[in-house]
């Protein structure tokens, strides 16, 4: 089971979503695929006390995901040779159960975002010198970016050194460096006209969002745009009524649910928030232009923050 921590607030929480996925960049239909058919409504129906009972067979079922999503891949990779994708496990830890097509896809659909942000912050791409992918994984919104915008200075950072060492060797043209779990990066103040942070606030506790805010606010240059996911009310679909509540009387709620055990770091995990959060709170970093639902079936919604 996991627990939500807010304030002097603890419960409980019930821990299916240790069962169904920690990927909250595919919709409730995908996030069923990808680990069981078990439908969201019953997230709030079965007993808390079960739940264990379900961990050994779902961390079975995930490697058998991976491999199957691997030789999925050798078919692919022989009919398109050329196609540059990361290996399936490191998918499968950015966005969970995705065939290349679908990780490529995903790419541009948050190449849609970003431009949709962009425009909600009054610029426009062409304005963009250099542009920081922050919390990059293997890539996948870089190889899109890349392809349409090879105008760009284009970096990536993250924490994870395995995916950043695949791009290192597979995305030359783009400049990656790890970072540590805490700030500071590795750039200058004012590095940056624009930085996308795509499924990070959706995993971090207060603490650790403020930090990273902080941060980003130093490297982005005066007037320049930061885009960051975050699990919204259309992610908030299947959990517990009690659960939902809470969210939306703090706020902000961060929940140890441990879904990706093994998968990435223990501070790792699940966060929710609303809208007068981000605009109040986060407004103490940035200037909060907007925050609009993201494209296609992603669960998440996309915060629009400017550099004043």
């Amino acid at each position: 089971m996991g627990t939500f921590d807010k304030g002097n607030i603890t419960l409980r929480l019930p821990s299916i979503l240790e069962m169904t996925t920690p990927f909250d960049d595919l919709s409730p239909r995908a996030a069923r695929m990808t680990h069981g058919r078990l439908p969201t409504m019953l997230r709030a129906m079965i007993p808390v006390s079960c739940y264990p009972l379900l961990a050994i067979p779902y961390r079975w079922s995930r490697g058998r995901v991976i491999r199957q999503l691997a030789k999925q891949d050798q078919m692919y990779r022989q009919e398109h040779p050329k196609t540059i994708a990361p290996p399936a496990r490191l998918r499968f830890k950015v966005v969970g159960a995705c065939t290349i097509n679908q990780f490529l896809t995903g790419g541009q659909a948050t190449i849609d975002d970003i431009v949709t942000g962009l425009d909600k912050a009054g610029q426009h791409i062409e304005q963009i010198g250099a542009a920081l992918d922050f919390g990059c994984g293997c890539g996948r919104t870089l190889l899109a970016a890349q392809a349409c915008w090879p105008q760009l200075q284009l970096y990536g950072s993250d924490v994870d050194t395995e995916a950043i060492s695949w791009c290192h060797d597979h995305l030359p043209e783009i400049r990656f460096t790890s970072n540590d779990a805490l700030p500071p990066l590795k750039y200058p103040e004012a590095s940056f006209d624009l930085v996308w942070a795509v499924s990070v606030f959706t995993h971090l506790d207060e603490s650790r969002q403020d930090r990273w805010l902080t941060e980003l606010q130093r490297i982005v240059c005066p007037g320049g745009v930061v885009l960051a996911s975050i699990h919204g009310p259309r992610a908030w679909a299947g959990l517990p009524q009690r659960t939902i509540n809470i969210i939306r009387k703090n706020g902000f709620v961060f929940a140890h649910t441990r879904a990706d055990r093994g998968l990435h770091p223990e501070w790792y995990q699940t966060a929710w928030h609303t809208p007068h959060y981000i605009t109040h709170h986060w407004a103490s970093f940035f200037e909060v232009c907007d925050c609009f639902a993201r494209t296609g079936d992603s669960m998440q919604e996309m915060v629009v923050l400017k550099k004043r």
